[in-house]
């Protein structure tokens, strides 16, 4: 689904609601009614809606305490129909994470590039001694083994 699209669309009448709202809404209504329209809850088990949520939280993570004291099965019936409520806050964050990459400079970026093939740089080299230091292990238990012990 478009997303961008129906904002634009709901701004007109809503304008205090986001694309994460809006999607978050969205969501949460195909949620139910899939849960309402099935025969049971191992039907939901591996629907897609349920087994990759929107909203990345858990039953364990949302109900918290409650889940701990559950069997198993109960547990899979909680993760299926649990809404977490942090999906909101987590598309945010990523979006302003976005942003601040878009965003940036000319300059930060020929830094942040400079910095990665230094430390692509340092890392080959670290290999190298690495790999030099075995050899060179190799090469004393070689000796220390052939020698005679006195």
């Amino acid at each position: 689904m478009r997303f961008v699209v129906v904002a634009s669309r709901f701004r007109l009448s809503y304008p205090d609601k986001t694309i994460e709202d809006l999607r978050d809404r969205y969501y949460s209504i195909v949620r139910k009614l899939t849960e309402l329209a099935a025969s049971s809850p191992d039907e939901l088990a591996d629907h897609p809606l349920f087994v990759y949520p929107y909203n990345k939280g858990t039953a364990r993570e949302t109900l918290g305490h409650l889940v701990a004291e559950l069997p198993d099965m109960c547990v899979r019936v909680c993760v299926c129909v649990c809404v977490c409520v942090c999906a909101i806050d987590h598309e945010v964050a990523r979006k302003i994470q976005a942003e601040k990459l878009y965003r940036r400079t000319r300059e930060e970026v020929l830094e942040e590039e400079s910095l990665v093939a230094e430390y692509r740089r340092i890392e080959t080299e670290q290999r190298k001694h690495q790999h030099e230091r075995k050899r060179v292990l190799r090469l004393t238990e070689a000796l220390s083994d052939r020698s005679p012990v006195c």
